[in-house]
């Protein structure tokens, strides 16, 4: 079988895999990147104190793996990947909108561990067990996943977040302008 014929057989299979993988991504260090600088001037942190807080946020999500990957043996890894993107969406919403130093940390913790870890070992650990004779089409179509996700994510964030600026800007010059140029400023003079 082609590998035309094997996507067009196994679709959802493989598109949950790779799907798994693109969603990864919000957790990986090349999306986190794009926020440092304003992650360190929120917090005012130095790139060092910034860089130790995401250090030991890794490390100890990489220790937590080591367990909590378990439960993708025990559990189906439908249920495991959906309930792990809700927790990821939980952990990537509340990085939205605090201001603490020790739930930065936690924040960071829940998405390395969620998106840098058990999205990707639920993706992989779902197209070894569902594929026994495709397994290697299997695997590397789930992790075009994470590749599409490295390719592009970052890309949108870039764009959303000069969109973001721009139209913030616009919105003050346009009330600065407003507040400078106005007709009743006209009659007044």
């Amino acid at each position: 079988m082609n590998l035309l014929e094997f996507i067009q057989r196994n679709l959802r299979w493989v598109a949950g895999g790779f799907l798994l993988g693109f969603g990864s991504s919000f957790g990986q260090t090349f999306f986190i990147a794009q926020f440092s600088p304003h992650i360190r001037e929120t917090y005012n942190l130095s790139h060092g104190d910034f860089g130790s807080v995401y250090m030991f946020a890794t490390v100890a999500s990489a220790a937590t793996l080591i367990y909590l990957g378990k439960i993708v043996d025990v559990y189906r890894p439908v249920v495991v990947g959906c309930v792990s993107i809700g927790i990821l969406a939980g952990f990537s919403f509340l990085m939205s909108w605090h201001n603490s130093l020790i739930l930065l940390a936690i924040c960071l913790y829940g998405l390395r561990l969620f998106g840098q870890g058990m999205l990707p070992h639920t993706s992989q650990t779902a197209m070894a067990r569902w594929f026994h004779g495709s397994r290697g089409k299997a695997l590397s179509l789930a992790s075009f996943g994470n590749m599409a996700g490295e390719a592009l994510l970052p890309f949108a964030a870039v764009m959303l977040n000069g969109s973001v600026f721009l139209a913030r800007y616009l919105d003050s010059s346009r009330h600065s302008a407003s507040s400078r140029f106005s007709p009743d400023r006209l009659l007044d003079a």
